[in-house]
């Protein structure tokens, strides 16, 4: 048995249905956030692991328990067998956008059906939920009804369902993305505290940043039903190399060859810039630039970037420019200017831009570039 199946999480499955091919691991104790476009796979990798859906090739592995496996074509000795544990029997819970409470159940019933589905006592159980209720602030909602409660508030109790199971893994299905403005900061908080202050392990789908730094240790990011890049979470955000990575993060992120003088971008422009340690010419590389780094070029043939603007965004005291995205995916440059100066684009235009900061190259091909998966250590 390797390392990574002895404790935490281990998924190296395929699921030919959903053209799903994903390897991932979550250590104990340890948040790794699930990232990727509509339709990348990031529902189907939380439905092996829950056991909602079963594997057409690999295993699904937690503390050394194997929950799936899809068995192996070998003969005799040596040949895994099929193997599949049971949703209720995995020790796993899931808390997705929406709460499932049981409409005919108090708070508090709802809360205590997951010690009892284990074979708890009611008293047991009701002592558990009061517990948990309490830990997530829904203390005294404990009599009400679902129909009773506002969207933060069930998914509070779901929440204290969901830990009230005392589950190996707690599986997090952008639990945040239904509720309000109002409401989304204080479960996310919530979250944290009870994820850092419990060492729980979580394996968390989100298309929101904010949920990314505040909560997660790692980022896993998923293309196409497979894994494109991976890395600290902080790391992914600030220097990403995958489209869905620099489209979450907001950065501009250009993509070409290092040069002794910078980054010779893919449309051939240079833009000046230091190459990082380890960089050498000729090596494929990018530069992560906010938007804030970039200002309007005195004319477009010298600019460092050029951006064809798909849409303007007020942002405070500043108009974010976004340009569209090139052939292959990638989001377009995005720069801050000024109201006034923005007023006069439209869609379509071109916009000129030099870096208004010194810049940095970094070494490694984005996704899709020179065969392969972006990896970080």
């Amino acid at each position: 048995m390797s390392a990574c199946e002895a404790a935490g999480l281990d998924l190296h499955a395929g699921v030919d249905a959903r053209d799903l091919e994903v390897e991932l691991a979550v250590a104990p104790g340890e948040v790794v956030a699930l990232l990727g476009p509509n339709g990348a796979g990031k529902s189907t990798a939380l439905g092996l692991v829950a056991g909602l859906l079963r594997p057409d090739r690999g295993r699904v592995v937690l503390d050394g328990d194997v929950l799936a496996d899809a068995g192996d074509d070998g003969a005799g000795e040596g040949g895994r067998p099929r193997t599949w544990v049971p949703p209720h029997r995995r020790r796993t819970a899931l808390l997705a956008q929406d709460p499932l409470l049981f409409g005919h159940l108090t708070a508090l019933e709802n809360a205590a059906f997951a010690p009892r589905a284990r074979g708890a006592g009611r008293t047991d159980a009701r002592t558990t939920a009061r517990r948990w209720l309490d830990r997530v602030g829904a203390g005294d909602l404990a009599d009400r009804r679902p129909a009773q409660l506002s969207g933060g508030q069930a998914q509070r109790v779901a929440l204290a369902r969901a830990l009230a199971a005392e589950p190996r893994l707690l599986l997090l299905d952008e639990p945040l993305a239904a509720l309000d403005v109002a409401a989304a900061p204080a479960l996310r908080q919530l979250l944290r505290e009870v994820l850092r202050a419990e060492g729980r392990s979580a394996l968390l789908v989100t298309h929101d940043p904010l949920d990314v730094l505040a909560l997660a240790d790692r980022a896993v990011v998923l293309e196409h039903g497979r894994v494109v890049e991976t890395g600290t979470a902080a790391d992914v955000l600030a220097t990403p190399r995958s489209a869905f990575a620099a489209r979450l993060s907001g950065l501009t992120v250009l993509r070409g060859t290092a040069e002794a003088g910078g980054l010779r971008t893919d449309d051939g422009r240079l833009v000046p810039s230091r190459l990082a340690d380890g960089v050498r010419p000729g090596d494929a590389a990018l530069v992560h630039l906010a938007p804030q780094d970039l200002v309007p070029a005195a004319d477009d043939q010298s600019a460092a970037v050029l951006l064809r603007v798909a849409g303007l965004e007020p942002r405070g005291g500043v108009v974010l420019v976004r340009g569209e995205d090139a052939d292959d995916g990638w989001p377009g440059a995005v720069v801050a200017l000024p109201a006034g100066r923005a007023a006069a684009l439209g869609p379509g235009d071109r916009l000129g831009l030099d870096l208004g900061a010194a810049a940095t190259v970094r070494a490694g091909a984005p996704e899709g570039r020179r065969g392969g998966p972006v990896r970080r250590s």
